[in-house]
């Protein structure tokens, strides 16, 4: 299920994704999805954490898979060479 958020200063909303933790990436990619950069990375104020936004497609299918920082995920994101943007 998505989530309406408001961008900081705007009155424009976006979809985003429920946070998940690396195994459900990883689950995720098992399933044939692939990634495509760059991940953008984003500080969620309000739980004082930060959130890597990650582009995955299964075929023509886009979905976002965003996952909450950790020293694993700062490891998959060197060890599959994955450009970060902040967003």
């Amino acid at each position: 299920m998505a989530i309406r958020t408001t961008l900081e200063g705007g009155a424009r909303s976006r979809m985003s994704s429920p946070v998940v933790g690396l195994p459900e990436l990883q689950a995720h990619l098992e399933e044939g999805w692939n990634i495509e950069g760059p991940v953008y990375r984003t500080t969620d104020r309000k739980h004082g954490r930060v959130i890597f936004h990650f582009i995955t497609w299964y075929g023509r299918t886009p979905r976002v898979v965003s996952v909450a920082d950790a020293p694993e995920v700062q490891q998959f994101l060197n060890d599959h060479k994955l450009e970060v943007e902040e967003s």
